[in-house]
């Protein structure tokens, strides 16, 4: 059996994770930061806002919440071949593109390579 502990903690877990701007944050970083919080709050409610505010200064700034892929899928499908020489535009979407993907794979820290 669950201790009540526990419970609570999945209880954050799921609430934070249950909003739309934190959908894509790793649930571990999510628990580690619902145990931190639980254990200096006095209740699940102060433990829930304090998690999404800690949520917010570590990855706000880098978090988009709404990610169109399949937007970009399309954008990528009607592109035809690149030339020798890709166009100003075409470096530019390929440069939106991977850190777009960097940032869906986790990838946060690794800013894109030229082309």
């Amino acid at each position: 059996m669950a201790s009540a502990e526990s419970l609570q903690i999945d209880e954050v877990v799921a609430a934070v994770l249950a909003a739309p701007k934190y959908r894509m944050i790793a649930p571990s970083l999510v628990r580690t930061l619902a145990m931190r919080e639980l254990a200096a709050r006095r209740n699940v409610k102060a433990a829930i806002k304090a998690t999404k505010n800690k949520l917010h200064q570590i990855v706000g700034a880098y978090a988009e919440p709404r990610i169109d892929v399949a937007e970009w899928v399309r954008q990528l499908q009607t592109h035809e071949v690149p030339p020798a020489q890709p166009s100003r535009k075409m470096r530019s979407f390929r440069r939106r593109w991977q850190t777009r993907m960097a940032l869906i794979l986790g990838r946060r820290s690794s800013a894109p390579r030229s082309i």
